[in-house]
C-alpha cells in the first residue's frame, strides 16, 4: 500500500465472523464502514473452507451482493493449502523433513470452496488463485519461501514471507482493475483501498 500510495484500510478480527449471515457476525459494522467509505477496492481473504463448508454457493453469493454497491471492484483471494502440523520451524529443527502435504481433507475442502470463488469471477470481481504458489508438481506444500525462511506461521497462516509470495500476483491484479500500467507509480492521489474480511 506504501509503494503504491494506496490509503489502506484493514477489516479483520481474530476468531469471529465477518462477512454477512454467520452467527455472531460483525457484518454489520463492516457494511456501515464500507458504504461510508465506497472504496475502490475490497480485498476477501479468508478461510473458505470452512466459511462455506454449508450451502457455500448461496453464502458467498449473499456476501458478493452485499459487497457490489459499497466498492467499486472486489478481489477475492483464494485460500492457499495448509501446511501440516509437522511443517512448522520446532518440528523441522527436530529432524521432520519433507516432502509435506496438505491433509486429503483439508486439500478437497479447501479446493470445492475455491471451485466456488471462481464461479463468481467476472469483470467487477477478480479471483486470484493463490494454491499454484504454495505447491510443487507432486503436490507438496513449498514450506520454505525462496529467501530460505518458511512460508507459514503455523499450518493455516502464511508468515510475512508467505505473504510476500502472493505480493507481486495482488500488485498485477490491482494495476490491471485500476488500469495502471504495470512500472507507473501512482502519483500523489491515493486510491481508497479496504481489504475487508
Amino acid at each position: 500500500a506504501h509503494a503504491l500510495r494506496f490509503r489502506l484500510n484493514i477489516l479483520s478480527a481474530a476468531k469471529t465472523n465477518e462477512l454477512p449471515g454467520e452467527p455472531g457476525t460483525l457484518w454489520p459494522r463492516v457494511s456501515q464502514f464500507l458504504g461510508d467509505r465506497k472504496p475502490d477496492v475490497v480485498i476477501l481473504a479468508q478461510r473458505w473452507s470452512t466459511k462455506l463448508a454449508d450451502d457455500g454457493e448461496n453464502h458467498f453469493g449473499s456476501t458478493i451482493a452485499s459487497l457490489v454497491d459499497r466498492a467499486a471492484d472486489i478481489i477475492v483471494l483464494t485460500q492457499p493449502p495448509f501446511a501440516p502440523a509437522n511443517a512448522t520451524r520446532h518440528e523441522i529443527l527436530a529432524g521432520a523433513r519433507g516432502p509435506f502435504f496438505e491433509d486429503p481433507i483439508e486439500a478437497q475442502n479447501r479446493k470445492r470452496a475455491n471451485a466456488i470463488i471462481e464461479k463468481f469471477a467476472g469483470s467487477r470481481i477478480r479471483v486470484v488463485d493463490v494454491s499454484d504458489i504454495f505447491l510443487d508438481r507432486d503436490n507438496s506444500i513449498r514450506v520454505i519461501a525462496p529467501e530460505g525462511r518458511l512460508a507459514y506461521h503455523d499450518s493455516t497462516h502464511l508468515s510475512g514471507s508467505g505473504t510476500r509470495l502472493v505480493r507481486g500476483r495482488l500488485e498485477q491484479v490491482l494495476r490491471k482493475t485500476l488500469n495502471l500500467p504495470e512500472t507507473r507509480s501512482l502519483g500523489s492521489q491515493p486510491y481508497d483501498m479496504a481489504p475487508a474480511p
